[in-house]
């Protein structure tokens, strides 16, 4: 009887169980072990060391020797534009000639232009990394091209240090009748200095 008089009484719910998951935080790459660092950094270092390799005095020695041992005179100008020869950071630079061309087959009017070039740094380059050649007619660059006559592209030879290399550079006309202004910059370089010359097409 007293089994039957006790009171029962109402069982509570069971609580759900929440389970907390704790969210582990990858530790972060460092800066030099990403990717973008890298595309950033290697232009960079590239600039500086061919801005340290071309030197950059703006006033060379009076007197410079070739390959030969030649004594050449350097054209000292406290200028920065320099008519047909000067120096150019470690780079003595001299704009021979230009001759008018017709090509064969596709009969385009072409200016070849020739230059001379020392290269009195202590590393070899060449003429298309240490210089930046341009050519204008009116006020418009002449697109560089190849004249055809399977002549080596000089322009990639590298030169010791005290050589002397003569080169051949063809352009494109833009007309057959105005004069063709031809500028020589050292590459590389925050310097305006430029070798420069006028020539009047025949």
């Amino acid at each position: 009887m007293e089994e039957n008089n006790q009171v029962q009484q109402p069982q509570q719910p069971q609580q759900p169980q929440v389970v907390v998951q704790q969210i582990v935080e990858k530790p972060k790459k460092p800066i030099y072990k990403r990717v973008w660092f890298w595309i950033l950094i290697i232009p960079v270092v590239l600039i500086v060391i061919a801005i340290a390799s071309s030197g950059g005095d703006d006033k060379p020695n009076a007197q410079q020797t070739d390959a030969n041992g030649k004594t050449i005179e350097a054209v000292q100008s406290d200028n920065k534009i320099m008519q047909g020869a000067g120096t150019l950071g470690k780079y003595q630079v001299e704009i021979l000639s230009a001759k008018r061309q017709t090509t064969e087959y596709t009969k385009d009017e072409l200016i070849l232009v020739t230059y001379k070039w020392t290269n009195n740094s202590s590393n070899a380059t060449s003429f298309l990394i240490a210089l930046d050649e341009k050519v204008y007619q009116d006020g418009i660059e002449c697109t560089s091209t190849i004249a055809g006559d399977g002549e080596t592209r000089k322009e990639y030879a590298d030169l010791k240090p005290g050589a002397t290399l003569e080169l051949t550079l063809a352009y494109e006309l833009i007309n057959t009748t105005s004069p063709v202004e031809v500028e020589v910059g050292e590459s590389f370089s925050f310097s305006d200095a430029q070798v420069v010359k006028t020539f009047t097409l025949q």
